[in-house]
């Protein structure tokens, strides 16, 4: 039985190793191309606060996205869909 939330963790658990592994490839002379990354997100300098004197919250989302994520959560889904046979 195939789950959108199994796969949507799956996807997320990709992303998360992926970012890890491209982080230990950039230190890497010949492997720094996997740790080469583009960020998304809100680019003010500081987040958005909402100031409401007894309780402040503060928005800011930020996405950081690498070629060895990219790869990894690419894996996850394939792994995914094989297992959930």
């Amino acid at each position: 039985m195939k789950s959108k939330w199994m796969a949507l963790f799956c996807m997320i658990c990709g992303a998360v190793v992926g970012s890890f592994v491209g982080d230990l490839c950039s230190q890497v002379s010949f492997l720094k191309w996997l740790g080469w990354s583009k960020s998304l997100g809100l680019s003010i300098n500081e987040p958005l606060d909402l100031d409401l004197i007894v309780l402040r919250l503060r928005f800011g989302v930020s996405l950081n996205i690498s070629i060895c994520t990219i790869i990894f959560i690419f894996a996850a889904l394939f792994l995914y869909r094989r297992l959930a046979r």
